[in-house]
C-alpha cells in the first residue's frame, strides 16, 4: 500500500510539472512571437500591451487545450483501473488490466491482477465450500426423513424400529459434528494466532484421548498401544486435544477389527507424536488431497467422514507452529507424525 501511494504521488508531481512546463512553453513561445512581430513592424510599438495581452491569452488558450491533452493521457490509466475495479465489484474477478509505458501504472496493473486472482480463488473457494457443505448436510437429513416415516409404520418389528432408532442417531450425530467443525474451521481461518496458550503434560492429553474413544477401539477388538514420554508443552490444550481426537480417530476407523493402533510420544529434541496402524492404508493420489476439505477417497465406503477432520488438524498445527508429515501405504496402513515447537520443558 505505501509503495502504491508513493506511485500515485509521484504521477501527480509529474502531471503538475507537465502542465506548468506546457503553460511555461506557451508563453516563452508567445514572448519570442510578439517580439519577432514589433521588430517587424506588424505589430505597432504605441500598443504592445494589447499585444501582450492578445499573446498573453493566447497562450494561456493554448497551453491549456495541450494540458488538458496531456492530462488525459495521463489519467488514462486511471480510468482504465476505475472500469476494472467496478466490474471486480460487479463479480467480474477474471478482470485483467494492461497497462504500458508509465512505470507506475505497469506496477498498479500488476498490484491489480494479483488482487483480482486472489479474490477470484476466495471466491471459488467459498463457493465449493457452501456446496460442499449443503451436499454434506443434505445426505443425513434425507435418511433421518426417511427412517423417521419408517417408524410411523404400526407394523414393525422390535428389532427393525430399534435398528431405524440407532441410524437415526448415528446421522444427528453427523450433522451435529459437521456444524461444529464447519464454525470451528471458520473461526480457525480467520484468526492467525493461537490464543488460551498455557503450560500441561502433553503424555497426559494423549492417555485422556485414548480413554476417550476406549469404547470404539474396544469395540473393533483394536489392540491400542501407548508409548509415551513425560513431556510438558505450553499450547492451546483444547485445540491440540482437536488433533489427537481427529488422528487417532481415524486410525481407529481404517483399521479393521482386530487390528492394532500405536500412539508414541518423544519429548526430545521436540515433542513428537505418532500414530500408526495396520489398517486399509491410502494411495500416494490419495495423500496428496488429504488435507483438502471435504476430500473423501472414495466415497463409497462404508466407514465415511465429513472430509473436515485433517483439514481441521493442519490448520490447528499451523497455528501452534507444528508439522504433520503422511505415509502411507495400501493395505498395510498409516503413520502420521506431528512434530510441535518446544513450547516450555
Amino acid at each position: 500500500m505505501r509503495k502504491t501511494n508513493g506511485s500515485m504521488y509521484t504521477m501527480f508531481v509529474t502531471l503538475v510539472s507537465l502542465v506548468f512546463v506546457v503553460h511555461v512553453i506557451t508563453l516563452i513561445l508567445s514572448a519570442i512571437g510578439l517580439f519577432l512581430l514589433i521588430q517587424m513592424g506588424v505589430v505597432a510599438r504605441p500598443f504592445p500591451i494589447l499585444g501582450a495581452c492578445a499573446v498573453a491569452l493566447s497562450s494561456l488558450s493554448i497551453g491549456t487545450v495541450m494540458s488538458v491533452i496531456a492530462t488525459k493521457a495521463m489519467t488514462r490509466p486511471f480510468r482504465q483501473l476505475v472500469d476494472a475495479t467496478n466490474k471486480i465489484a460487479a463479480g467480474r474477478f477474471d478482470t485483467r488490466v494492461e497497462l504500458h509505458g508509465i512505470r507506475e501504472a505497469e506496477l498498479l496493473a500488476d498490484s491489480f491482477n494479483k488482487m483480482a486472482k486472489e479474490l477470484g480463488g476466495i471466491e471459488t473457494l467459498r463457493s465449493d465450500f457452501i456446496r460442499n457443505v449443503a451436499h454434506e448436510f443434505k445426505t443425513p437429513v434425507a435418511s433421518i426423513k426417511g427412517f423417521a416415516k419408517l417408524l410411523r409404520k404400526d407394523n414393525l418389528s422390535p428389532e427393525s424400529r430399534n435398528e431405524y432408532i440407532d441410524i437415526i442417531i448415528r446421522e444427528a450425530e453427523r450433522l451435529a459434528l459437521l456444524s461444529s467443525n464447519v464454525l470451528l474451521l471458520s473461526k480457525l481461518e480467520n484468526q492467525e494466532i493461537e490464543t488460551d496458550r498455557r503450560s500441561f503434560l502433553l503424555d497426559e492429553q494423549l492417555r485422556r484421548v485414548i480413554l476417550m474413544m476406549e469404547p470404539e477401539w474396544r469395540r473393533k477388538r483394536i489392540g491400542m498401544t501407548a508409548d509415551l514420554d513425560e513431556c510438558e508443552y505450553c499450547g492451546s490444550e483444547e485445540l491440540l486435544t482437536q488433533v489427537w481426537i481427529n488422528l487417532i480417530g481415524n486410525a481407529i476407523k481404517f483399521t479393521p477389527d482386530g487390528g492394532s493402533v500405536t500412539v508414541t510420544l518423544r519429548s526430545r529434541p521436540e515433542p513428537t507424536v505418532r500414530v500408526a496402524d495396520d489398517g486399509v492404508g491410502m494411495s500416494g493420489e490419495t495423500i496428496q488431497h488429504i488435507f483438502e476439505k471435504f476430500y473423501q477417497a472414495d466415497p463409497s465406503r462404508s466407514v465415511k467422514g465429513n472430509g473436515l477432520g485433517l483439514p481441521l488438524v493442519k490448520r490447528i498445527l499451523e497455528m501452534s507452529d507444528g508439522g504433520i508429515t503422511v505415509t502411507s501405504e495400501e493395505g498395510k496402513g498409516t503413520e502420521v507424525v506431528v512434530t510441535l515447537d518446544m513450547g516450555v520443558g
